[in-house]
């Protein structure tokens, strides 16, 4: 009897175990998936060229090889200036692998509504000058919540 119960302890504990095992394995390809999500959205900023300018001005500071199974290897960039081209020319098959990393990410310009746009958006709704002050304040309330300095709101 007590060989029973220990085999009976011993199975629930693994089944415990296992549960476990299959909890971490749902967050990891969660995360998985949210890389590749990020990731995606990256190389779609950079096929557009939205990051160009703004990284015209900046030097890398690091290197960031993607490894094909979701994971990145880092690199330095002092001493490796030429990594990228290095990595392009020894495996064509997989460039943009290796992307550079900035201390600053590039900096947008607010572009914020016109007085058109903003009657656009206002419709069927009656328009006043107390209403175009009341959406120049929440425009100025988001460029602060957005991290664009007081100075910028004008």
């Amino acid at each position: 009897m007590t060989d029973t119960c220990e085999k009976h302890c011993e199975a629930n504990a693994f089944k415990i175990v296992i549960r476990g095992l299959e909890g971490e394995v749902a967050r990891l390809n969660a995360r998985l998936a949210q890389e590749k999500a990020l990731q995606a959205l990256h190389n779609e900023n950079e096929r557009l060229g939205l990051y160009k300018e703004a990284y015209a001005e900046q030097e890398p500071v690091a290197w960031r090889t993607f490894d094909g199974e979701g994971l990145y290897f880092y690199c330095s960039y002092e001493d490796n200036e030429t990594y990228a081209d290095v990595w392009n020319k020894r495996n064509p098959n997989h460039k943009g692998w290796v992307e550079p990393l900035y201390t600053h990410p590039p900096q947008r310009t607010w572009v914020g509504l016109t007085d058109e746009e903003m009657h656009e958006c206002a419709g069927e709704y009656p328009w006043t000058p107390t209403g175009l002050k009341c959406v120049r304040a929440i425009e100025a309330k988001l460029k602060q919540k957005n991290g664009y300095a007081e100075e910028k709101n004008t």
